[in-house]
């Protein structure tokens, strides 16, 4: 029986996914690469449903024909960047997070009811930075909470990846993870 995973995103998902390479070349391609390794995921199907550029009423607008017609058994929702990217430009105070929010917990609540039995796992969203003082780093901090505080509404597991990352440039400077502080290297 094969057993399905599909990560439903933004460019950082994508990966540079292509027809030729549906995986593309960024964590989604890694997470298959380190499992493939393993006899007991040999029936593994990975679904890379990222797409450039994408916002949260994106995945909204998607989530049928790239999520549900596959009924993964599993289900990773990493969104936020191009959400929190269009607060940063808009240099007014209108922020879209409330609207980052609702339709986060929509689109929850969709999965919910259209896919059961699948197991849903959130990634916060992350901006590279040597300094956390960085306009675009405070920004992101919110939708981060947003995140954070939907997996504990709903009782999901939530990956905090600018933790990670705020973990990694206390040994190499953000640059060096991703040239746009943004999508890093497969390096």
């Amino acid at each position: 029986m094969t057993f399905k995973i599909a990560f439903f995103g933004d460019s950082i998902t994508a990966g540079s996914n292509t027809t030729v390479n549906p995986l593309g070349f960024g964590y989604v391609s890694m997470f298959k690469q380190m499992l493939e390794t393993s006899d007991a995921f040999k029936d593994l199907h990975v679904i890379n449903s990222g797409v450039n550029g994408n916002t949260i009423q994106d995945l909204l607008h998607r989530y049928q024909k790239d999520v549900i017609k596959y009924f993964p058994d599993i289900l990773v929702i990493k969104i936020g960047i191009n959400d929190a990217y269009n607060d940063f430009t808009s240099y007014t105070e209108t922020y879209r997070q409330k609207i980052y929010e609702e339709d986060y917990r929509k689109l929850i609540a969709l999965f919910r009811t259209e896919l059961p039995s699948t197991r849903i796992f959130l990634l916060t969203p992350y901006y590279i930075a040597d300094e956390k003082s960085e306009p675009l780093y405070q920004i992101m901090a919110k939708y981060i909470q947003v995140v954070q505080g939907l997996g504990e509404e709903y009782k999901l597991p939530v990956l905090d990846i600018q933790a990670v990352f705020d973990k990694a440039v206390l040994k190499s400077p953000a640059l060096s993870w991703a040239e746009d502080q943004i999508h890093p290297g497969p390096d």
